[in-house]
């Protein structure tokens, strides 16, 4: 958003990604602890933060892995939790530079889309929603992602290749509610 006192939202720059032509679109988080971050990218190989003001590059995950990301968001200003669209998890973290390691979400079934939302808790952990496109919905204690807490399945419009409009949400103002989505994308008549 522009620095003036305004309602008016104003572009003000762009960070460029390392997104090739028929790439999805980027997935991003965002984090001010330090000096505003963005955490983004379409694969798991090409995840990076950068400084917003600046634009220098913060980090760049050390993967050959070129999964799909379904999403990602900051757990701490310097842990983030990635979800892979094939059903993995992976904790990144800047001080270190060893490979990331995607693991798989327990009780994952194969086949499907998979995207997540990191819950807020003023416990020691934080809730992870892991969301299916055939609407399979498993909990997890972000301590311990090889666990499963609970697991649940859930009613989505339609099923889908794709991970692209499909989300978990948790409810700020609804203590361990959790919002369900998928959107189709509409086509144009005749495309």
């Amino acid at each position: 958003m522009s620095a003036e006192d305004s309602d008016v939202i104003k572009s003000v720059s762009a960070i460029s990604t390392e997104n090739s032509t028929g790439e999805s679109w980027a997935k991003i988080a965002t984090i001010s602890a330090r000096a505003p971050w963005v955490l983004h990218g379409s694969r798991l190989s090409s995840t990076q933060i950068t400084e917003v003001e600046s634009q220098k590059k913060v980090y760049t995950a050390a993967s050959s892995s070129s999964e799909e990301l379904g999403s990602l968001a900051f757990l701490d200003a310097n842990t983030s939790v990635l979800c892979c669209t094939a059903g993995q998890l992976c904790v990144a973290d800047i001080r270190q530079h060893s490979p990331l390691q995607a693991l798989p979400i327990p009780s994952a079934q194969g086949g499907q889309c998979w995207c997540m939302a990191l819950g807020c808790s003023e416990l020691s952990s934080q809730p992870i929603a892991c969301l299916s496109s055939a609407g399979q919905l498993i909990l997890m204690d972000v301590r311990k992602t090889s666990q499963c807490l609970a697991s649940v399945k859930c009613r989505v419009p339609s099923c889908s290749s794709s991970a692209e409009f499909l989300s978990v949400t948790w409810a700020p103002a609804l203590d361990g509610c959790l919002a369900v989505s998928e959107t189709t994308a509409l086509s144009k008549p005749g495309s």
